[in-house]
């Protein structure tokens, strides 16, 4: 599962399930996501620039 897809589905979880939230996931993907969308939104870059 792409790290976008993983955030998607935390998203998710965050807004529908709050209750229930795993503090120690909600650090992970704090700490993790931001290098997905870094490298996400590198490749949307390299893409858009080759035409």
């Amino acid at each position: 599962m792409s790290g976008l897809v993983r955030a998607a589905a935390f998203r998710n979880v965050v807004a529908h399930a709050y209750e229930d939230l795993d503090l120690a996931l909600v650090r992970t993907a704090a700490e993790r996501g931001p290098a997905d969308l870094r490298a996400f939104l590198a490749a949307l870059g390299r893409a858009t620039a080759t035409g």
